[in-house]
């Protein structure tokens, strides 16, 4: 099938791969990392009709009730760490998952999100069965820089940088065993596991909360 290889080297030893062939299928995104959406110039930069000393200030109170976490706040250079760990949600997209298998009762297929944070689900090689769990995470951490273009206006760029971490543990013949794995990339790039077709991308959705907490 055009576009798709296997899941599965990602985590089986090289012994139980040889002479077997998975049928997990692994579907890449559709499309490369979108540009971010909320902004009025290019790239992740946007401009508000503010002071920057109010923007600065509105960012940092309304980031105490949201899901980000504010670090190395820089008032001299005007920049600032927002930090999100957690559910990959929205934030990334790395593809689907699609793993149909074969058992006494019949024939099931358990199909998701490769970016989701947790997935149990069966894969079959060799005429043997596979129980998988499977976690994603992501870390999330922005630089934003506050630029004066003039005495009512401020210039936002946002630089997001992406860590998405794997963790899979597989049990369903001798000892079980479990693989972690992480890739890293910035808000435009994309980035694949290693030994693994699975391949992630932001998806703007980071960019427009930020900036909607930014304009509060």
């Amino acid at each position: 099938m055009q576009g798709k290889t296997t899941d599965f080297f990602s985590f089986v030893p090289l012994l139980l791969l040889a002479g077997c062939a998975a049928q997990t299928e692994y579907t890449k995104p559709d499309v490369q990392p979108p540009p971010p959406t909320p902004t009025s110039i290019a790239g992740n930069v946007v401009d508000i009709e503010q002071p920057r000393d109010a923007v600065w200030r509105q960012l940092l109170a309304a980031v105490v009730k949201s899901r980000f976490i504010a670090s190395e706040a820089t008032p001299k250079n005007w920049t600032v760490q927002l930090r999100y760990i957690g559910d990959p949600r929205d934030y990334i997209d790395c593809g689907r998952v699609r793993s149909p298998v074969k058992t006494a009762q019949g024939e099931k297929v358990y199909e998701f999100s490769a970016a989701k944070a947790y997935q149990q689900y069966q894969l079959q090689s060799g005429g043997r069965l596979y129980v998988v769990d499977r976690r994603m995470n992501v870390d999330v951490r922005t630089t934003v820089t506050m630029a004066a273009l003039a005495a009512n206006r401020t210039r936002i760029t946002l630089a997001p940088r992406y860590s998405v971490t794997r963790d899979q543990s597989v049990t369903g013949s001798g000892k079980p065993f479990a693989v972690t794995d992480t890739v890293k990339f910035a808000g435009q790039e994309t980035a694949t596991f290693p030994n693994a077709p699975t391949n992630c991308h932001g998806t703007g959705q980071m960019e427009k909360e930020l900036v909607a907490l930014i304009k509060r």
